[in-house]
Formats: C-alpha cells, structure tokens, sequence
C-alpha cells in the first residue's frame, strides 16, 4: 500500500490522505492507493509486442493484387 484516502467522520477534510495507522470510525470510506509495479518499457507507453519501436524500422508490406 502506497497510501489511502479517507472520507468521513475520522478525516479533518475530505479526502485525508493517511496511512496505516490511521483510526477508522463507521460508515467511512476508504480508497485504497498500491504502489505502482516496476515494469519495462518508457513510462505509461509501454510496448507489449516484439514489434519495432520506430515505424521506419517496420517491414514493408507486399502490395495489394488488382
């Protein structure tokens, strides 16, 4: 768990942005935030195919029969 945020009665404003530690009252809500996963690839583009990265490094295709 990366954090969480907390509305409701336990919060001093809406959203709280806590932790673990934080004491929960009922009928509060809560949302969960998890740490982000390390994975290969260039940021929130990541290649899931062995294609090339660049277009000009692609195959060409053969032409369409008439």
């Amino acid at each position: 768990m990366k954090y969480a945020l907390v509305w409701g009665t336990s919060a001093r404003h809406n959203p709280q942005n806590c932790g673990l530690s934080q004491h929960l009252e009922d009928e509060d809500v809560v949302q969960v935030v998890k740490k982000k996963e390390r994975e290969g690839g260039r940021g929130r583009f990541k290649s899931h195919s062995n294609a090339p990265a660049r277009i000009a490094d692609r195959e060409k295709k053969a032409p369409l029969k008439q």
